[in-house]
């Protein structure tokens, strides 16, 4: 076949040329044009087209690109135009360092994409925090930060009990009479 508004010509299956004439009346997309169109696409966002990728669902297909950081990389067109292609290697990276300098190390993915799950090299423990928190240093443990609290506390002959009527207060049992106070 020769695509009559480009002049490329290709080979096509006649059913597969039928099939798309009975859906849609646009002109056949022409697989030269569209790979061109893919080339450039990526040469926008910064990434070199190399192939397309063997995985495919039924709405998008997905192509492999090499990224400016060396790695390759497997996305839709459509992360690629939106310039949603950020390396998850180089972003794993980072966070790993990030976390190994504030003392922690990532064990994984959190609720949502500003979390991730970190364990506390120093005691073990394992929480969810964000990873802006993690660049600042603004986290502690709270297990730790509890049992320090508890152990201030029981030294003041004092128990936390339960929140208390203002936000920042607490409920407090006086442990040498039994009497509450907020």
């Amino acid at each position: 076949y020769q695509n009559t508004v480009c002049k490329h010509q290709y080979e096509l299956v006649t059913s597969g040329v039928r099939l798309a004439g009975e859906r849609d009346s646009q002109p056949y997309p022409c697989p030269s044009c569209l790979y061109l169109q893919r080339l450039e696409e990526a040469k926008v966002a910064g990434l070199l087209l190399y192939g397309e990728a063997k995985r495919m669902d039924s709405k998008n297909k997905s192509y492999l690109y090499h990224a400016p950081c060396g790695h390759s990389l497997e996305r839709r067109v459509d992360q690629v135009r939106g310039g949603d292609w950020r390396c998850q290697a180089c972003i794993d990276t980072k966070l790993n360092e990030e976390a190994d300098k504030a003392g922690l190390r990532l064990v994984g993915k959190g609720g949502d994409k500003a979390y991730r799950t970190y364990q506390f090299k120093e005691c073990g423990h394992v929480k969810e925090v964000t990873t802006a928190s993690v660049r600042s240093g603004t986290f502690h443990c709270d297990i730790c930060f509890l049992n320090d609290v508890d152990d201030v506390l029981s030294k003041r002959w004092l128990k936390i009990l339960d929140r208390g009527k203002k936000g920042d207060s607490r409920l407090f049992q006086l442990l040498d009479c039994g009497h509450i106070q907020d």
